[in-house]
């Protein structure tokens, strides 16, 4: 499949983008994501190093300038990626130093530096050797891949060091899925117990959703799914909050630089809360001292949007 020339960053690129602006101006650092991995005996840090740099070049994203054109959104500059740098490794010696936890300091160096989103510097990979090992860290701005895209990243340098893959034959990215899942206890301290639930504490939260996007032009689509689960809104857990679920859908069409899409929010037509709180409150012919009940604010009926949009 042949690459655009241009791919423009989504909307949540263009957030993390922004977030990044945001941490160089106040902190002196970039947003930047790290994953540390402690190697055993045997590992080839210039093989990994040349196994890296075959991947950049096949995967020109790795190494794209993000730019903006003229007026219009940033983008990844695919069609300048082979002028970039390819992905720094640096091999540090045995004796770094390392923190009370024995992670070596040098990676909380690299977390804490700039990236150079302009010249395409995206990806870096610091090594220190151990007596008994190799620790390696993958530190990357975060807009380019999630968790789950830094694992799909190390499956691919595994395959390639190994000779099971060709670095080109990275798996279309077009379809992907994600399912976050928040369960918590939330207690007050040094109060009787039956009267230490904090009002308005979720317990337990679900986002999940499924997204396709095509690498070049092409149809679109995404499916996305919020649940809160009941929670407590007064201290003894009497009174509880009625669970909610929204679904939002997506669907449109890419061709070049200009999207258009049809959106349908709270596609299910639920009647649920966007918030919700418990207090005491008065009506006409109610108690001179009120009454307590919930009370909330409704979420949305279903709406349809239609957006275009260019160079987003």
């Amino acid at each position: 499949m042949e690459l655009p020339r241009l791919l423009p960053l989504t909307g949540a690129d263009c957030f993390l983008r922004a977030f990044d602006w945001q941490t160089r101006r106040r902190s002196g650092a970039s947003h930047l994501s790290q994953l540390v991995l402690e190697l055993g005996p045997g590992f080839d840090a210039g093989h990994f190093e040349t196994v890296l740099h075959e991947i950049a070049r096949a995967c020109p994203i790795v190494r794209s300038p993000i730019r903006r054109p003229g007026l219009g959104a940033p983008v990844y500059r695919l069609d300048l990626a082979h002028e970039a740098p390819l992905p720094r490794v640096e091999q540090h010696p045995l004796g770094s130093a390392r923190d009370a936890h024995g992670t070596p300091r040098v990676f909380f160096e690299r977390l804490n530096s700039i990236f150079a989103l302009r010249r395409g510097e995206l990806l870096a990979a610091d090594i220190v050797p151990r007596k008994d090992g190799t620790d390696l860290a993958l530190t990357w701005a975060h807009m380019l891949m999630d968790g789950a895209g830094s694992e799909n990243l190390l499956a691919h340098l595994s395959a390639v060091a190994d000779g099971q893959r060709d670095p080109r034959d990275v798996p279309p990215d077009e379809w992907s899925a994600d399912v976050d899942l928040s369960f918590t206890r939330a207690r007050f301290l040094e109060v009787p117990e039956g009267e230490d639930r904090i009002p308005g504490a979720l317990e337990n939260v679900v986002a999940a959703g499924l997204t396709y996007m095509p690498v070049g032009d092409g149809p679109l689509g995404a499916i996305r799914l919020r649940h809160f689960g009941s929670y407590p809104m007064i201290e003894d857990g009497s009174e509880r909050a009625r669970a909610s679920s929204l679904v939002n859908a997506e669907v449109g069409y890419r061709y070049r630089d200009v999207r258009l899409a049809v959106s349908v929010l709270n596609a299910l037509e639920e009647e649920s809360s966007d918030i919700q709180y418990y207090y005491e409150s008065r009506l006409a012919g109610e108690p001179a001292g009120g009454v307590s009940d919930l009370h909330f604010h409704p979420a949305e009926p279903r709406q349809i949007r239609v957006s275009l949009s260019w160079g987003m």
